[in-house]
């Protein structure tokens, strides 16, 4: 397993071995400078792994959660990480990266979970409870802001969205 850095302007990409068997098949998210990468460091373990790029481990982010409901997401300056609070309740988390320092954690929805970053102060929250299911903007106290999207479907559908600002 590893991750591939890509330069598309020299037509060059590198690839970097990690051994980290217990993180599986979790993807590789940028890290918060840009000269590293995020990971999930495992099933059921807390905390979010930073590597290097040249795939040693830098740190760990404590005080976070990666799951399927709540995969772990940098903001789009990469000052803030989201991910689900340690522990058996639904709650979402999010911390600096730089210092790991909880800045809001708020209940995420009882058949639903964190989906990403909206804007820098706003969150994607997904919830399968009502019909059409929804994805609403949340600020980072989880009040919603607004509605964004409705879905209809079974437990098994799958669903892709796109954000662009064009």
């Amino acid at each position: 397993m590893g991750f591939a850095v890509v330069d598309p302007a020299a037509r060059k990409a590198a690839f970097t071995r990690v051994d980290d068997p217990g993180a599986g098949d979790s993807p590789y998210l940028w890290g918060p400078d840009g000269s590293s990468v995020i990971r999930r460091p495992g099933p059921d373990k807390d905390g979010v792994g930073v590597y290097a790029l040249d795939g040693t481990v830098r740190r760990t982010i404590q005080g976070v959660r990666w799951t399927d409901t709540a995969p772990a997401d940098v903001s789009p300056s990469s000052r803030l990480l989201a991910a689900q609070c340690p522990g058996k309740a639904a709650l979402a988390c999010v911390v600096e990266t730089a210092s790991g320092r909880r800045l809001a954690r708020f209940p995420l929805p009882s058949k639903g979970g964190l989906w990403g970053w909206f804007n820098e102060d706003h969150l994607l929250v997904f919830d399968k409870g009502p019909t059409p299911w929804q994805v609403r903007i949340v600020d980072l106290t989880g009040r919603t802001a607004r509605p964004f999207a409705d879905f209809t479907g079974t437990d098994d559908t799958y669903w892709l969205v796109h954000i662009t600002t064009r």
